[in-house]
């Protein structure tokens, strides 16, 4: 679909899905900028089977590696691991704390310009915004998350959208 310029929006699923849709670029041989909107970097162990909270790894470790960058916009410090950070600034890889994404939402901007694949993790928004009784009461507003769309969809660059891990809003 990317090769014909259908921009694939993915909806539902865990976020492990996102190296599925990493590997449709490795088919291209192109090298992909990612970037997540979430509260944790999703690193985790490459030695564990993939899901949704270690699918970076399984992308590091892909042979060849096509992944040039990583963003993740939002993050939460109770969710993130200093190793976690740690290779992130090792990496070069960019984080946008949900703190400086409340203190000026334009800090998003060139990190969403710049991606070839967005992955949304539906936790990263609030639990009352999403009108579910289960999840985090921190996160981005409905307003704010919005405002991330509109900066995904201004993009000339993006060509691939996931939203994923609904499953854990709480509704029947």
């Amino acid at each position: 679909l990317v090769k014909i310029n259908i921009i694939p929006i993915v909806i539902g699923g865990s976020q492990d899905l996102t190296m599925a849709l990493y590997q449709g670029y490795e088919k291209l041989e192109q090298l992909v900028n990612t970037c997540c909107i979430d509260k944790s970097i999703d690193i985790g162990s490459g030695a564990d089977d993939l899901h949704s909270k270690n699918y970076l790894s399984h992308m590091l470790l892909q042979r060849p590696c096509y992944l040039f960058n990583h963003s993740v916009i939002g993050l939460q410090q109770p969710y993130a691991a200093a190793a976690e950070q740690e290779l992130f600034e090792k990496l070069f890889f960019d984080i946008c704390r949900l703190g400086e994404f409340n203190q000026d939402f334009r800090w998003a901007e060139p990190h969403l310009r710049n991606a070839d694949i967005i992955s949304v993790d539906i936790d990263a928004i609030k639990t009352a915004d999403l009108g579910s009784t289960s999840g985090s009461p921190n996160g981005f507003t409905a307003a704010q998350f919005c405002q991330l769309a509109k900066y995904a969809g201004i993009s000339d660059k993006v060509s691939c959208v996931g939203f994923f891990n609904e499953v854990s809003m709480g509704q029947t």
